[in-house]
């Protein structure tokens, strides 16, 4: 099986120093403290890097080397059903399962009913002369649905960057995007949000034109297969036939088995 990915902390909460005092920052904003540096520069602290498991400079499977297993399990599965129930099944029924199964579907993320949940309060970590401190910042958070399969998220695909998009969650539906010690503006911050969504469309769209030619290869191979594996399995009856002994075959041998 392939593997899938869990997520990956962005931030290290284990390795945190105790506060020696009250922080002397607490009642400032970031953009306004001198000599406060924070430890993560990404506009808010993710959960979860998308697009994570393989690619140029990532260990695992990437996402060509699921779709080539995909692909391969499609001829697998083809070559290890009931003989009889391939025979008996309609050509095209067994075609169109097959097609089904080894099609994978590229989330599509539904940007228009994305909508925010109620603003958090979330721990930051920053550097003052050195010292890692720790306060309170606001989380803002935008629910974006998206249609497809959500493993797609977790491979590289062939094309990719150094730094990858991450969000605060990957779920089965929908992505969570945050954006930490948000600005003032408005402006700026669904700016920050579109950034997000504007990378992970750019990872989307990459995944999508691998996916397309894997799904048009399915379509145009799984025929080919099908009608090859039962003209094999034709002339191996044709055969035995012809051999003048009777066959005796099992009781259910007429009987359709799902594949």
């Amino acid at each position: 099986m392939c593997p899938g990915l869990s997520g990956v902390g962005l931030l290290d909460f284990g390795s945190r120093r105790p506060l020696k005092g009250p922080c002397p920052c607490r009642s400032l904003t970031p953009k306004k403290a001198d000599n406060c540096v924070p430890v993560e520069h990404h506009s808010y602290m993710g959960s979860t890097q998308l697009f994570s498991n393989g690619g140029p400079f990532k260990p695992g499977w990437g996402l060509s080397d699921v779709l080539q297993s995909t692909a391969r399990a499609v001829s697998e599965r083809l070559q290890s059903m009931n003989d009889n129930a391939l025979l008996n099944a309609p050509a095209q029924d067994v075609i169109d399962e097959l097609v089904e199964a080894g099609s994978v579907r590229c989330p599509e993320l539904d940007i228009d009913s994305a909508y925010q949940i109620e603003p958090t309060e979330v721990d930051q970590q920053y550097q003052q002369f050195g010292e890692r401190y720790s306060r309170h910042v606001t989380r803002f958070v935008l629910v974006v649905p998206f249609d497809g399969e959500k493993d797609v998220f977790t491979f590289c695909p062939d094309h990719s960057t150094t730094v990858r998009p991450s969000v605060l969650q990957l779920n089965s539906e929908d992505i969570r995007l945050a954006v930490d010690d948000p600005p003032d503006d408005p402006a700026a911050l669904k700016q920050g949000f579109d950034n997000q969504i504007a990378t992970i469309e750019k990872y989307l769209a990459w995944s999508r034109s691998q996916i397309e030619a894997h799904n048009q290869q399915i379509v145009a191979e799984v025929p080919v297969l099908v009608m090859r594996r039962r003209e094999q399995l034709l002339a191996t009856r044709n055969l035995q036939a012809a051999i003048g002994y009777p066959v005796r075959r099992r009781k259910d041998a007429d009987t359709y088995a799902r594949l």
